[in-house]
């Protein structure tokens, strides 16, 4: 469990599976996203804790769901982080100040030496979000008919 000044993150347990699941399937949050399904994501957060000692959580506002941040090793070897947070709750800095709080955990307690992400560029709000944090763009390409970017950061450059 980690804590901001605003937010509690912590990995999802299966009581969390509807409020998850509502956030993944709203309209807006679709357009943006390309995750797994929310219980193909619990069981690849909770793997990542046990094995490396840092994985995906839910973002708690209060007693409130308002978002997820995948940390996943994925099928390319690395450890890749993306989110998706309910619309009612974008704009508020909320999500930059939990991934700062987790990329924290994963370079100086897991040892993590890189970190990668992806978007699609029409999703400017992420594309800002991981230019924030200092990820830079490594390589594009056409991905499902839109294009998609690679992102790496390296803990010497997070900000």
């Amino acid at each position: 469990m980690l804590a901001t000044a605003r937010l509690l993150l912590q990995p999802l347990r299966d009581e969390d599976f509807d409020a998850a699941f509502a956030i993944a399937s709203d309209s807006v949050v679709v357009r943006s996203s390309g995750y797994p399904a929310p219980r193909d994501a619990l069981a690849l957060g909770r793997a990542g804790w046990q094995r490396w000692g840092v994985g995906s959580v839910g973002l708690w506002r209060g007693d409130t769901l308002i978002g997820q941040i995948e940390l996943i090793y994925n099928t390319l070897d690395e450890f890749q982080i993306g989110w998706l947070q309910h619309p009612d709750h974008w704009g508020r800095g909320y999500m930059r100040e939990a991934c700062e709080a987790l990329l924290a955990h994963a370079f100086l307690r897991a040892g993590l030496s890189l970190m990668t992400a992806y978007t699609f560029d029409h999703n400017r709000r992420s594309v800002r979000l991981l230019q924030s944090l200092g990820f830079g763009a490594t390589r594009s390409r056409l991905l499902d008919g839109e294009m998609s970017t690679r992102y790496e950061l390296r803990p010497e450059l997070q900000s």
